[in-house]
């Protein structure tokens, strides 16, 4: 017997569909983590100049940042790439048939 979405059970996208649903979010969340990378080095560069008037840690806030600052924001991005990254994995292997291979 056939079960149609009118019996009232929801069918599963097809293994193309999941993995078209994957590489959209895996595109989507490197774009934004790209951005946001090139937003921090970017920023944090150009406005070193107005930044350096105010201190911390004993250094000028604009060098701090250039030297430190962008740092540990590239880790914070990183592991925020490996989690999502995890977690969409997971999402994705839940179905054995479809694994996320490059189109």
């Amino acid at each position: 017997m056939n079960t149609s979405p009118a019996d009232g059970e929801a069918r599963e996208p097809s293994p193309g569909l999941r993995r078209q649903f994957y590489w959209r979010r895996t595109r989507a969340l490197t774009v934004v983590l790209l951005a946001t990378w090139f937003g921090i080095t970017f920023c944090s560069a150009y406005f070193a100049g107005e930044l350096n008037r105010f201190e911390f840690l004993g250094f000028p806030l604009g060098f701090y940042l250039c030297a430190q600052g962008d740092l540990l924001a590239y880790l914070l991005i990183v592991g925020l790439y490996a989690k999502y990254m995890d977690h969409f994995d997971a999402s994705q292997s839940q179905d054995p048939e479809s694994s996320p291979k490059a189109d």
